[in-house]
C-alpha cells in the first residue's frame, strides 16, 4: 500500500505511518496541490495531519471529487463530532485523534484497503524447465515477445534466475539493474520504483533481467510473490523466465 503523509510538525507521524508495514512518502501541500489535478497518479491513501490546519484543506475536498477511490485518513486534535462531520463531508474516510498511535493507524489503513476494489491483474506465465539445457529461457523470451507483439508495451519479461540467467543475452539488452536490485528493495517498491529499473528493449519488450553479480543472500518467497503481484498489476501480460532448483521461487509461484 502507498501512503502519502502530508507534512506535519509532528516529526513521529510518518515513522508511525511506516510502522503500519506500508510505503509512506513524505507529501507537501505543493505536492497536495499537484495530487488534486485529473490526470495525477494518486497513492493508495493520504495521511493529513489536521492538528496544523485550522480548515480542512481544498485541495482535498478536490481529491475526493476527482478520485474517490484514493483514501484519506486524518489526524485530528481530537474526536470533536462537529470535527468529525466537516472532516466527512469533505470524502474523509476514517479519522484518528490524539493521542495517535500505530495501532489505530494500521486498523485505519486495513479499513481504507478494504474499501478500494481489488486491481485487476494481468496474465503471468512462468516457464520452468524439467531439466537444464532445454531451452526454457527460448521459450520464455519468445512467448514474451509475441505477446508483446499482440499488445505492444503490455509484457514483462522477469529472469528468475538470480544470478547469470541469459534471457538479457537473447534480447541484446544492456541493463543496469536486476531482479537482485528490485528484491534487495522491497522496502520502497512501487509501480514507479519497479519501472525504474527495467529495461526496455529493441523489441519494446520489458525486462527484468538477471544479475551479473553473486548473491550472498537468499531471498524469502515472499518478496518474489510480492513483486510479481505488482508487475502483473502495471502489465497485462507478465512471463517468468524461473529457474527449476530455487525453492523460494517455486514456493512463491
Amino acid at each position: 500500500m502507498n501512503v502519502s503523509v502530508l507534512s506535519s510538525s509532528d516529526k513521529h507521524l510518518i515513522d508511525l505511518v511506516r510502522g503500519c508495514g506500508v510505503h509512506a512518502t513524505p507529501l507537501s501541500v505543493d505536492g497536495l496541490g499537484t495530487l488534486a489535478q485529473p490526470a495525477a497518479r494518486q497513492p493508495d491513501a493520504i495521511v493529513v495531519d489536521q492538528r496544523d490546519h485550522g480548515a480542512i484543506l481544498p485541495e482535498i475536498i478536490a481529491i475526493k471529487r476527482l478520485h474517490p477511490l484514493t483514501g484519506v485518513l486524518m489526524v485530528l486534535p481530537r474526536l470533536d463530532g462537529a470535527l468529525v462531520l466537516e472532516a466527512m463531508r469533505a470524502g474523509v474516510n476514517e479519522c484518528v485523534a490524539e493521542p495517535v498511535t500505530r495501532e489505530e493507524l494500521y486498523n485505519a489503513l486495513q479499513r481504507i484497503a478494504a474499501q478500494r476494489p481489488a486491481p485487476k491483474r494481468g496474465d503471468v506465465f512462468a516457464i520452468i524447465g524439467a531439466k537444464g539445457g532445454i531451452g526454457a529461457t527460448t521459450v520464455a523470451v519468445n512467448v514474451a515477445a509475441m505477446l508483446n507483439k499482440l499488445r505492444p508495451s503490455s509484457t514483462l519479461l522477469i529472469d528468475l534466475h538470480m544470478t547469470y540467467g541469459d534471457a538479457g543475452v537473447f534480447l541484446a539488452a544492456e541493463p543496469r539493474f536486476s531482479i537482485v536490485d528490485a528484491l534487495e528493495h522491497m522496502d520502497r517498491m512501487d509501480a514507479t520504483f519497479l519501472r525504474s529499473l527495467m529495461t526496455q528493449t529493441k523489441s519494446g519488450l520489458h525486462l527484468l533481467p538477471s544479475s551479473e553479480r553473486a548473491v550472498s543472500v537468499a531471498f524469502d518467497a515472499a518478496r518474489v510473490q510480492t513483486l510479481i503481484g505488482l508487475a502483473s498489476r502495471e502489465f497485462g501480460y507478465v512471463v517468468l523466465d524461473g529457474p527449476r532448483d530455487d525453492p523460494a521461487v517455486l514456493d512463491s509461484l
